[in-house]
């Protein structure tokens, strides 16, 4: 997970350096394990602190959600619910404009079971 958070970052470093303004919006899913849980957290807290710092992302434009917002209240604004996802993602849409960047990043794992993955 580390190597691709690295890539991320990478390929997206340049884009303070763009015309428009830079939105974010975090999503981590359910950890199978509590250790997971964190990682998925650590890594966007990565991202979250790279949009603020490198990209000048403003705190509006910045949306953190969690399986548990009390792990990180001062950067996690709302847990990863489907209710709270459609609202963040209307939220952004009301403020992004013609040539601004809009950066979805959704991390956690997904499922096997079943008939088809998910």
């Amino acid at each position: 997970m580390r190597l691709a958070l690295l890539l991320l970052l990478a390929t997206v470093a340049p884009l303070g350096a763009q015309d428009g303004r830079v939105h974010v919006l975090l999503v981590t899913g359910l950890g199978g394990e509590p250790a997971e849980g964190r990682a998925f957290v650590e890594a966007a807290t990565q991202i979250h602190e790279t949009a603020r710092a490198r990209w000048g992302v403003a705190d509006s434009s910045l949306i953190f959600l969690a399986e548990r917002p009390a792990d990180d209240s001062a950067r996690i604004s709302g847990r990863s619910t489907r209710e709270e996802i459609g609202a963040a993602v209307m939220r952004l849409s009301r403020r992004v404009s013609p040539g601004d960047v809009l950066l979805v990043v959704v991390i956690g794992h997904g499922s096997g079971e079943g008939r088809s993955p998910e």
